[in-house]
């Protein structure tokens, strides 16, 4: 009989002060302090671990399985930020003397359901079979991997030759698969009553497939942890997380699902989209490895909780006037579409900011965290081709998040709000540039969503220069003039570039120009000029060398 113990054995990978380490879930709580964060190579991975196990665990051990209130105002949520270790009861919670820390006593007491094998495996079903008896290869559960229809380019697998994974790589796949998981026709699991045909048809995505994720990442393990600390009066005692399900009364620790809401925080961040199980086998040292898995559908969430749900921006949808999760662009750095991430005020145009980011404006404005602290955003995303039924991309961006920002009212603000807007207003001009260029020589306009358009290509240039500007503000928000100067300039600078170097390309026609009709005729110059223009009526006038303030 194969064992491993997740509370004890190595398997998360951390990044510490001398470099990377695989530890066990104990080890990366009590000294989560000392670590600066999780280290894994998987974005996907790196996400389901912390929303799965590391903050539902922290959260239940500390308040709701101890029957303890969540802080209730941003003073008592800055009481645990500066307590820093996270092995220890908040200031408000009943204390006995020289009590075991009540991390360290959870772990003990649920250890059982810390197991990746055994009568209560975590995230998995005991003894799941389907209604024929077949398994399926490990690579179902690595969006990566070859799997039947879901074949990544250049692959050096194929379904026929699955990976052979440890416990602790298999355990950290099936966390994602319950957040990522693609949809449609899964096996039907033996005790299912929803079973046709040996299948089960229907299946949406895992929950994270249609948001775009937004994890902030404080400067340590434990400080990314309590900045999720959510402030509330309300106590959730009758939330739970996945492995405190009982099988007797729970449908999550058995083959059938359900279709449900979610009960709280814990059960959604826990939510198991499919019945998995994990089919280990002896490697060639006599460990466990895993080949194959059972896989089929799980719990169905009824809707995506906007009261809940901490990880996603939201925006109002056109056709149903509703607030939808928002969602990260296949080829657009995070900064360009960070506006419903700042979004905390209410009717805001951009959208409303994840929930956890509105906490953290919160305590920054009762001077709980320090204006300049360094946050980053990590941002995760999927798209789905066929269906839903493939993974064609992911989606991954790694941002410095100004705090002041995250106030409306702020030059900060305001600063990050004019950049994204000018940016983009400089990718239309340039590919309006392409296109009239294009047009001079004889071709046609380039469709909006087809080609190498010239502005498209553009504004990845602007990606370093973003970035700095994000940097300076978070380290400076008193100097946004400077930091101005410094985007206006290289704006600009970036925009001629791409102008020239397209005009240099055309060929020597284009300068005569073409007639489309008598009031349509396009030559280089005449784009040239309409494109200078339009970089002036965007940025501003160019300031001239010595002048002490930017202009626009």
């Amino acid at each position: 009989m194969f064992s491993f113990d997740l509370t004890t054995d190595p398997w998360i990978p951390v990044m510490t002060r001398d470099g990377r380490q695989t530890v066990s879930l104990r080890v990366a709580l009590l000294e989560a302090h000392q670590l600066l964060g999780v280290a894994l190579d998987s974005p996907l991975e790196a996400v389901a671990l912390f929303r799965q196990v590391l903050l539902p665990v922290y959260l239940d051990a500390l308040f709701v399985d101890a029957r303890c209130r969540y802080p209730r105002t941003a003073r008592e949520w800055g009481q645990l930020w500066t307590a820093a270790v996270l092995d220890r009861r908040p200031p408000w919670a009943d204390h006995g003397p020289g009590e075991q820390g009540p991390i360290d006593a959870y772990l003990d007491r649920y250890r059982d359901r810390f197991q990746v094998f055994g009568a209560h495996p975590l995230a998995q079903v005991a003894e799941l079979r389907t209604v024929n008896g077949e398994t399926k290869p490990v690579s179902v559960l690595i969006a990566s991997a070859a799997s039947g229809n879901n074949v990544p380019l250049f692959s050096a697998r194929t379904e026929a030759t699955p990976p052979a994974l440890s416990p602790a790589e298999a355990i950290r796949a099936a966390l994602a698969t319950h957040c990522w998981d693609t949809a449609a026709i899964k096996s039907g699991a033996d005790g299912d009553p929803m079973v046709r045909a040996g299948k089960t048809t229907g299946n949406p995505t895992g929950p994270l497939g249609g948001i775009g994720v937004v994890l902030p990442l404080g400067k340590t393990l434990a400080q990314t942890l309590l900045l999720h600390v959510p402030i509330t009066s309300a106590t959730g005692f009758d939330d739970r997380p996945q492995w405190r399900a009982s099988p007797d009364r729970d449908p999550s620790a058995r083959p059938e699902w359900q279709q449900r809401p979610a009960r709280g925080l814990l059960d959604l961040l826990t939510w198991q989209a499919r019945r998995i199980r994990l089919v280990p086998e002896a490697g060639p040292d006599g460990t466990a490895v895993i080949r194959r898995v059972v896989l089929s559908a799980g719990d169905r969430m009824t809707r995506l909780p906007d009261e809940i749900e901490p990880h996603t921006a939201w925006r109002m949808s056109k056709n149903s006037k509703e607030q939808v999760p928002a969602r990260h662009t296949v080829g657009q750095s995070a900064w360009r579409g960070m506006l419903p991430m700042l979004a905390t005020a209410p009717n805001n145009p951009h959208g409303s900011s994840p929930r956890v980011l509105g906490t953290i404006r919160d305590v920054q404005d009762q001077d709980q965290l320090p204006i300049d602290y360094p946050l980053r955003v990590l941002t995760v995303g999927v798209q789905y081709g066929n269906q839903s039924a493939v993974v064609e991309d992911l989606i991954v961006d790694l941002l410095p998040m100004p705090l002041a920002a995250l106030n409306a009212d702020s030059g900060v603000y305001q600063m990050v709000e004019t950049m994204v807007s000018q940016a983009d207003d400089l990718r239309v001009a340039a590919n309006r540039l392409g296109d009239e260029l294009r047009l001079a020589a004889g071709g046609e306009k380039l469709p909006w969503d087809k080609g190498d358009r010239l502005g498209d290509r553009m504004v990845h240039a602007f990606n370093p220069v973003a970035r700095e500007v994000l940097s300076r503000l978070q380290r400076r928000p008193d100097d946004i003039d400077a930091t101005e100067e410094l985007w206006l300039a290289e704006a600009r600078r970036i925009a001629l570039i791409a102008a020239e170097g397209a005009l240099n390309a055309v060929p020597p026609e284009t300068f005569i120009g073409r007639v489309h009709s008598p009031r349509d005729i396009y030559r280089a110059a005449a784009a040239e000029a309409r494109f200078r223009a339009a970089v002036r009526n965007i940025l501003g006038q160019p300031v001239p060398a010595g002048t002490p303030s930017g202009g626009a």
